[in-house]
């Protein structure tokens, strides 16, 4: 994507809004960079070891099967002792991402927060913020800090508040040491790149985005359909502010307004996409059910919804699953269990699509030298 800026150290790319790390910040972010990618390349695939030559052995001798449920599995994993000093370092870890990004942000929040304001009151701003106080996050979200993240998404730490969403610009892109991208756009861009090569039918003038944060996954969409409208919703109106000055920083036109996806405000039949980001395992089952009939609702017959999101458990491997269910329960990820386990199609026709218009495949990356990588998305046509 043609974005004009320069790097960052550590690979990122630099816009207007992204708050700037200073010589010491930069050094601990990249040794958490570091950090991360030991951990998810060189200790975790030691898990399937564990498992083949000691934990599922050990099970079979003492209980005559396998393990019967993602339960068994994780209690007798987190005894062994490599699973536990794996397990520890993960959450660390993953507790050190805002321990080593928020002090940046925070002495930098006042000048991102007039920034914002500039472009949100800008005469020659291309897309649109709509922000409704009355939306608030729900259960699901708002009793539990999301991914460990102190305050969540949705918290407003002072008037006009970006914190949440600047914070995450950042560490989104240090989570997968460079995985989603320069732009951490990759799987928008990915997911766009699909949709035009396996659905040439598909033009649409209307695109929704649905639990877009900061819009980093939505921008993709402005370049693959420009002669479509797009919008993008959320609940968390700090990621909302930052990603409306972030995009129009970076010249995309994009209306983001806050709603929930469960009931939006748009009118019957009004898109002819809807997609999503890794939206759905954040998802309590009763959402995702309201999300699917809302995306029957909203969308124009012919219409599709593309959601791409963590891989069914019929597909993974019993360590494959066993890490996802780590993160349930560890990780403040308290849904990814229930949507691995979960008949996407099925609800998908709950909610009033025809189970011959459902699909799902697995989308390559985009992030040159991670093209082998790729990720579950759902979808279905209208």
């Amino acid at each position: 994507m043609a974005y004009p800026s320069a790097p960052l150290r550590s690979g990122q790319r630099m816009h207007d809004m992204m708050p700037v790390a200073e010589h010491d910040e930069m050094s601990r972010q990249l040794f958490l960079q570091s950090f991360l990618q030991d951990i998810g390349v060189h200790r975790e695939p030691g898990n399937q070891t564990v498992w083949t030559k000691s934990v599922q052995p050990k099970f079979r001798k003492e209980h005559g099967r396998e393990p019967k449920n993602s339960a068994e599995m994780r209690k007798a994993m987190l005894q062994d002792p490599y699973v536990q000093v794996w397990s520890s370092l993960k959450r660390i870890a993953k507790e050190m991402q805002y321990e080593s990004v928020g002090p940046m942000v925070e002495r930098q929040l006042p000048d991102l927060i007039a920034k914002a304001r500039k472009y949100r009151d800008s005469n020659r701003k291309l897309g649109s913020l709509m922000l409704d106080p009355s939306v608030q996050a729900p259960r699901y979200n708002s009793e539990i800090a999301i991914h460990a993240k102190p305050g969540g998404y949705h918290t407003d730490l002072t008037e006009d508040d970006v914190f949440a969403g600047a914070e995450f610009d950042r560490t989104l892109y240090m989570l997968q040491w460079g995985g989603y991208g320069e732009w951490c756009d990759n799987m928008g861009e990915s997911l766009a790149d699909w949709a035009k090569a396996n659905l040439p039918d598909l033009k649409p003038r209307k695109i929704l985005d649905m639990g877009c944060t900061i819009g980093s996954s939505t921008l993709p969409w402005v370049d693959a359909y420009p002669n479509a409208d797009v919008h993008a919703i959320d609940v968390a109106a700090p990621c909302l502010r930052y990603g409306h000055a972030r995009a129009e920083a970076l010249g995309k036109k994009v209306h983001f307004s806050q709603q929930n996806a469960e009931g939006t405000k748009f009118e019957d039949g009004s898109f002819d996409l809807i997609v999503s980001h890794i939206l759905l395992h954040e998802l309590s089952l009763k959402a995702i059910h309201k999300i699917f009939a809302e995306c029957h609702r909203l969308l124009k017959p012919g219409g599709v919804m593309l959601h791409m999101d963590l891989p069914p458990k019929k597909d993974l491997s019993a360590v494959g699953h066993f890490g996802y269910d780590w993160n349930t329960h560890y990780q403040a990820e308290p849904f990814i269990t229930t949507l691995t386990e979960l008949d996407r199609a099925a609800v998908a026709v709950k909610g009033g699509f025809d189970p011959k218009n459902t699909f799902e495949t697995y989308v390559p990356s985009t992030v040159p030298g991670r093209t082998n990588e790729k990720r579950h998305m759902f979808g279905a046509r209208k």
